[in-house]
């Protein structure tokens, strides 16, 4: 398994335009980054992520234990049949 570093998450963090992305941490845990405003990187520690959730609470997590990073998809693609039947 490659290990995610902080380079990693910053180049999906920092695209332009922003893309929601989630974090899958490895306990198989989802965390939904929707908004850049979502997540603060620590300036003395920056392996150490802190991420505002929806409820409001504020979830600490160490970098390590981010197995992986999924940019979501925007938009909602048309079924095929639709399109060629004239049905849109």
């Amino acid at each position: 398994m490659v290990r995610m570093t902080v380079e990693r998450l910053l180049k999906v963090h920092q695209a332009k335009p922003f893309r929601p992305y989630r974090l899958r941490l490895t306990d198989g845990t989802e965390i939904l980054i929707p908004r850049p405003e979502c997540i603060a990187f620590h300036p003395m520690r920056p392996r150490t992520l802190g991420v505002s959730l929806p409820d409001g609470v504020i979830k600490i997590i160490n970098l390590s234990l981010v197995a992986s990073i999924q940019v979501v998809r925007s938009g909602v693609r048309r079924r095929r049949t639709e399109k060629a039947e004239g049905l849109t």
